[in-house]
């Protein structure tokens, strides 16, 4: 997860957004490297773009039963309850997010729904306007 964070860190600094991470010591999951890299990577990369300056982005693991459980947290903009509905489809983006980066495909969270499912796992999110959204990934600790 630190790896993650690292290759981040100067695109958090550009904006004034600060980077926590926050995982328990010894804490290991037995998964894929590859899928796991996309779906941080792309988490923390959404947070940082869709957050604005002078806030935190945070990311903890810990283990929850017999899974371990990423969280991946921002001070963002946020979604509705609707957009929640959507956000996992590919090409679908919030309004807010077109707004706030022209270029983008749609196509990152269906990716990281897709790869966590591949690892076994399961996603979460909960958002509020104007709050921010926390991803919440489920995976099994031996894969």
């Amino acid at each position: 997860m630190e790896a993650n964070f690292d290759s981040q860190r100067g695109a958090a600094a550009a904006k004034g957004i600060k980077l926590e991470c926050r995982c328990a010591a010894g804490l290991t999951v037995e998964a894929n490297r590859d899928l796991a890299n996309i779906i941080l990577s792309n988490l923390v990369s959404n947070a940082i773009r869709y957050s604005h300056g002078g806030t935190t982005v945070t990311a903890s693991a810990s283990l929850e039963n017999r899974e371990v459980c990423i969280e991946v947290r921002d001070e963002g903009m946020g979604m509705s309850a609707e957009e929640l509905e959507h956000i996992f489809e590919e090409f679908y983006r919030t309004r807010s997010a077109r707004e706030v980066e022209r270029g983008g495909t749609g196509l990152g969270l269906s990716i990281i729904k897709k790869a966590v499912e591949t690892l076994g796992g399961r996603i979460v999110v909960a958002s509020e306007v104007g709050k921010g959204s926390t991803f919440h990934i489920y995976l099994p600790r031996e894969g």
